[in-house]
């Protein structure tokens, strides 16, 4: 279900040269968020697109950024990731490691499904058929 880091940036570089990059990244992939980490790759801020929209070229962002950043432990249980999730809906998590390190990124959708496939799933054992079970399941 996890994704690999993309739009991941640093605090000194410039909205201008993070919006550059962006242009490029962005023909191949979708970017919700720049999540922005230090110099050993830990998660110190996320940058929305409407505050790279809002402010100017020159501005660093480190001055734009959010500092408390929610994120996932890649450690954590499906369970465990949407009991976390229930009260947030982002659309992109971010996923760390036990030293706050970015590894990856889950979609809220991808969430969102594997939790409603778990619902259905446990209606299905009340009745005695097992989750990997299907209606073509002969």
């Amino acid at each position: 279900m996890m994704e690999p880091p993309i739009g991941v940036f640093h605090p000194h570089e410039s909205v201008g040269e993070t919006i550059g990059k962006l242009r490029e990244i962005t023909q191949e992939r979708i970017i919700t968020y720049c999540f922005i980490t230090d110099e050993e790759n830990k998660v110190v801020g996320v940058v929305t697109m409407r505050d790279l929209l809002l402010n100017p070229t020159h501005a660093l962002l480190e001055n734009l950024m959010l500092r408390h950043v929610f994120y996932l432990s890649s450690g954590m249980s499906l369970l465990e990731a949407m009991k976390s999730t229930l009260r947030r809906h982002f659309p992109v998590y971010p996923v760390c490691d036990e030293e706050r390190r970015l590894v990856g990124l889950v979609r809220g959708q991808q969430l969102a499904q594997a939790q409603a496939f778990q619902l259905t799933a446990q209606a299905g054992a009340m009745v005695g058929v097992e989750k990997e079970e299907h209606l073509s399941t002969p």
